[in-house]
């Protein structure tokens, strides 16, 4: 609802000076008697959401008046609800002014997040949210505050439910929650997650060919491993996809130089790929965060020290 304030020379009010007019449902409902606008800055010729700030501004412009033009004795206010028929308001006290304006502020709608009035007039443009629809917002980012608050999202790996805004993810979320949220616990085993997902890509070409992996079950076997609440039951998967990765002796023995010297000296004592040593350092995080010995996943010949 808005409210329009104007100064006002009434045609059929012979005994009044000039009145300063409030009026319900903004300029387009406003009298037709309207003086040019000479107080812009205390409000006049403005539209309000809040009637109280409407009554504040009309008194005002009021004793501004009085002051400019004292030999104009009869000014008065008046709020009225003209609905564009060009009725001429009666004079209304300061006192009952500021009533009427407490009563209209309790009566209006709000928006249910930042309790802001709403214009529900024919121009109006209301936000609504999918999840409550009984819900109306002022603005897109209200609803949006709103939305971040109060709208519940399971994260990814443990499973437990947090406000949406609390939840992070590495993609946008568009029109629907992306695939994998994590809350703030469960960030470092997104990024173990991640981790998983580059180890099994850069594997190579038999690894996505010969077991059937793409990238969606790169994201379910690693989704299953950092499960919060099952993270150390889990350490049979984790053995089994050591032993895909480490699949065969150049492997084996790259793993092992990786964890005597660095990765530049892989590469320049073995003579390996890029991205053969970033699988193996990844196999030796995961052997040392689930404490697994290279032997546990793998058969090594006698000569072999562990």
């Amino acid at each position: 609802m808005i409210f329009y304030v104007s100064r006002q020379h009434y045609y059929y009010n012979q005994d009044s000076d000039g009145q300063v007019e409030i009026v319900i449902g903004g300029i387009d409902y406003s009298g037709p008697d309207t003086l040019c606008e000479k107080y812009r800055r205390l409000g006049e010729g403005q539209e309000f959401s809040d009637p109280r700030a409407a009554v504040k501004a009309a008194i005002e412009i009021l004793k501004r008046w009085q002051q400019d033009e004292p030999e104009k004795e009869n000014l008065f206010i008046t709020a009225v609800s003209l609905g564009g028929m060009g009725l001429e308001g009666e004079p209304w006290e300061e006192e009952a002014l500021l009533k009427w304006a407490d009563k209209m502020w309790e009566r209006l709608p709000k928006c249910d997040e930042c309790g802001d009035p709403l214009d529900d007039g024919p121009r109006a443009e209301l936000y609504l949210s999918e999840s409550d629809p009984d819900l109306r917002f002022c603005t897109e980012h209200c609803l949006d505050r709103w939305e971040q608050k109060n709208i519940l999202l399971m994260c990814t790996y443990c499973e437990d439910t947090y406000p949406m805004g609390e939840l992070e993810t590495d993609t946008e979320w568009g029109e629907f929650p992306p695939d994998y949220l994590y809350c703030k616990t469960c960030k470092p085993l997104h990024k173990l997650a991640e981790n998983i997902v580059v180890t099994l890509e850069a594997a190579g070409e038999s690894l996505l060919d010969d077991n059937g992996i793409d990238n969606d079950a790169a994201w379910k076997i690693a989704s299953m491993i950092v499960s919060v609440d099952l993270l150390m039951s889990f350490q049979k998967p984790v053995r089994e996809l050591l032993k895909i990765l480490v699949s065969n002796e150049r492997m084996v023995d790259l793993v092992r130089l990786v964890s005597y010297t660095n990765h530049e000296g892989a590469f320049e004592d073995g003579g390996y790929e890029y991205q053969e040593v970033q699988v193996a350092t990844q196999v030796l995080k995961f052997m040392k965060l689930f404490n697994i010995e290279l032997g546990e996943i793998v058969p090594l010949p006698e000569h072999r020290i562990d």
